[in-house]
């Protein structure tokens, strides 16, 4: 069972890190939640991109080889962050899934 969990989690944190730390950036927390809106603190974003990083190094070390993981731990931010890039392109408000991360919600 724990076979498909691995891998999963090993593209989730680094895309929730990524997209923490583009919700950190005030040019793209008001793209994400509306210009007059109130967004989350930048600190808080980028906390929660740190913890999500450091999930994801001890998820991808935990899954494979160090040698291996040299490699596919850069690969995955390079997707995570095209894909984060993508959506704020062209979907920025599907980024407001982060609000359910405490500290992020705004009223």
């Amino acid at each position: 069972m724990i076979m498909w969990i691995l891998p999963l989690l090993n593209f989730i944190l680094p895309l929730l890190s990524c997209m923490c730390l583009a919700v950190s950036q005030k040019k793209y927390a008001k793209e994400v939640f509306g210009r007059g809106a109130q967004f989350p603190e930048p600190l808080i974003c980028r906390q929660w991109a740190w913890a999500f990083l450091v999930l994801s190094l001890l998820v991808v070390l935990q899954s494979d080889q160090l040698d291996f993981v040299i490699i596919l731990w850069p690969m995955l931010f390079g997707v995570d962050a095209l894909i984060v890039a993508l959506v704020i392109a062209f979907r920025p408000r599907w980024l407001r899934i982060l609000r359910v991360l405490p500290g992020l919600s705004i009223s």
